[in-house]
């Protein structure tokens, strides 16, 4: 089976297992407790994320450096700002000046 072959089916899978979950949760009422959890998921999900990319480089953690910094910065806008948008434009330029200028 060839790799685009492969890509295409993955990806087919994974629209049909979305699908799925909203086709059986359509014109249903979810309860309140299952509504409260998921408007938490992508709250845990981004961290999740965040914190892999940031001590993994692929299959070793990753070495101090400047993910270290734009993490820290992007930490310090975070708490400051309370804003997603500034959050990540901070960390995304931080971790461009700090691959730039690291040795």
């Amino acid at each position: 089976m060839s790799f685009t072959v492969e890509v295409l089916l993955a990806a087919l899978g994974t629209y049909l297992m979305r699908v799925s979950v909203i086709a059986l949760a359509a014109g249903r009422e979810l309860p309140e407790r299952l509504r409260n959890t998921l408007r938490l998921i992508p709250a845990a999900v981004l961290p999740a994320l965040v914190a892999n990319a940031l001590v993994f480089d692929g299959s070793s953690v990753r070495p101090l450096g400047p993910w270290y910094v734009a993490f820290a910065l992007a930490l310090l806008v975070s708490i400051r700002t309370r804003s997603i948008g500034w959050t990540l434009g901070a960390g995304m330029v931080a971790v461009w000046v700090a691959t730039a200028v690291w040795p």
